[in-house]
């Protein structure tokens, strides 16, 4: 049996392994998206007026 792929997170604690998050996008909307990072999580708020009634993705971008 194949061991078990390490945890990835994007929490700020592993900007040394991921980089710095240059972007957040909810995909298939041209409202902003208000995200924050910190060393507990990424947390991301939708658009007040996103009726989202199926899947939500999101494409997050690294900085170079």
């Amino acid at each position: 049996m194949a061991p078990a792929a390490a945890p990835r997170s994007l929490v700020q604690a592993h900007s040394d392994l991921y980089g710095a998050i240059a972007r957040v996008e909810l995909l298939g909307s041209d409202a902003p998206l208000v995200w924050q990072r910190d060393d507990v999580a990424l947390t991301l708020t939708r658009p007040a007026d996103y009726r989202g009634e199926h899947a939500t993705a999101f494409r997050i971008t690294l900085a170079e």
